[in-house]
């Protein structure tokens, strides 16, 4: 029997209840994880023009949206912990819809 990490993760993939997913989202999250990452990633460049457009984005109501959708501050969270808030809410989302 595997036993899961505070990842979720066992040696042989992603295991939740006894459901493996082989660590994939649906194409909907893997979407919104690549914009929370690649936001997270402009919050340490220290570049003026990335800065002034990375504060235009984040009060937007999209970005307020999305941080809201999967729990998330991308200038606390680590990128590892945005991986598996998204993983997270979309086993969730399976889970519930086979019950």
């Amino acid at each position: 029997m595997n036993t899961l990490n505070t990842a979720g993760k066992t040696s042989e993939g992603t295991e939740i209840n006894g459901n493996r997913f082989c660590e994939r989202l649906d194409v909907k999250h893997i979407i919104d994880q690549r914009k929370l990452l690649f936001l997270r990633r402009l919050v340490h460049i220290k570049n003026d023009v990335v800065q002034t457009c990375l504060a235009s984005c984040v009060h937007s109501a999209e970005f307020y949206g999305l941080c809201c959708k999967y729990n998330v501050d991308i200038n606390m969270c680590s990128i590892h912990f945005i991986r598996y808030a998204m993983a997270d809410h979309f086993y969730n989302i399976v889970l519930n819809a086979d019950t």
